[in-house]
């Protein structure tokens, strides 16, 4: 069987920021090629690969979500057989449907999406990450009762002891239960606190960031920013029914719509149409959401040389119709 000497995350959509899911198959393609965590050279691309001449050269290529842990496990001919390996993929493939890792307080897949944001270097993340299923996993292996953590109890009360899975506080008393010394337990628990109150002051300060065009006295509401805080679309999204961004220093626009609207699809695709007039491959929509993208978080593009202006009024002029 090949021996691996690295991985590269690829895809569109995450292939430079790797999800938990995909974080989950990393881990588990290290444990299989029996290789610590970090040990394996860590590549990532958001462009699609050559598979054949990935494995040629000892990169294990995976992809966006739940696929890529079975692709793991099936290339190694591995079973779920054990029941920590089963839970595991249960909860992802749980989460495929309705999200609910990101809904925990401290979230560890919440806590990713926003390092990557603040511009953490993306194989720390990885790495760091994988710990975080590594000890989850090996919790659920050793079948250990839950263990005493009041000596942690000044962290647990800010990060609030959840403990559901992939959460900070279970990472927290996975590592305790695992024997893990005091200072190693809070200096590993700290990296996440520390990004998770960055990102904080980061969404605080998106509060304040005022749009550049507003549009509020038709029967929809849009709001236009030009801006390089990467938390103005969470703080801003239920404000308005159109929220367009363009960030300030690359001048990649992204354009988010809301789901209320009975014919989505029917508002998106004008736009879309007008966007792509002479930027055919700089916009694109992306799959099963209400968003039209030129360039994301997780996927460059050649920068838009529409004026701000030209892309609020495309967005007005098409929804003035639609209302009628």
């Amino acid at each position: 069987m090949k021996d691996f000497t690295g991985v590269i995350f690829t895809g569109p959509f995450g292939g430079r920021r790797p999800v938990l899911h995909g974080i989950a198959a990393y881990f588990y393609l290290s444990l299989f090629l029996e290789k610590e965590i970090g040990e394996l050279a860590i590549e990532f691309s958001d462009q699609p690969v050559n598979v054949s001449q990935c494995v040629e050269e000892g990169k294990f290529p995976l992809l966006r979500g739940t696929g890529a842990l079975r692709a793991v496990f099936n290339h190694f001919g591995q079973e779920l057989t054990l029941d920590a390996d089963k839970r595991i993929m249960a909860i992802f493939e749980k989460n495929d449907k309705d999200g609910h890792l990101r809904s925990y307080p401290y979230s560890i897949t919440w806590l990713c999406r926003q390092a990557y944001r603040l511009g953490y270097d993306p194989a720390e993340v990885v790495v760091r990450a994988a710990d975080v299923v590594r000890a989850f996993r090996n919790n659920i292996l050793d079948k250990k009762e839950v263990p005493n953590v009041e000596a942690f109890s000044d962290i647990l009360s800010v990060i609030k002891s959840s403990f559901q899975p992939f959460s900070l506080s279970r990472y927290l008393r996975d590592l305790v239960s695992e024997g893990v010394g005091s200072e190693n337990v809070r200096s590993r628990i700290e990296w996440f606190y520390s990004l998770h109150k960055r990102a904080e002051q980061e969404q605080e300060k998106a509060l304040h960031v005022a749009p550049a065009y507003i549009s509020v006295g038709s029967e929809f509401h849009i709001g236009y920013f030009v801006t390089d805080n990467k938390f103005v679309a969470d703080v801003n999204q239920k404000k308005y029914d159109v929220l367009a961004i363009r960030d300030a220093k690359t001048k990649n626009a992204i354009i988010f719509f809301d789901k209320k609207f009975s014919s989505p699809r029917s508002v998106i695709a004008p736009i879309l149409q007008k966007l792509q007039a002479g930027e055919e491959e700089r916009w694109k929509v992306i799959p099963d959401r209400y968003i039209v993208a030129n360039g994301t978080e997780s996927s460059d593009a050649i920068p838009t040389e529409r004026s701000d202006q030209d892309i609020f009024g495309i967005i007005k002029d098409v929804l003035k119709k639609f209302s009628m």
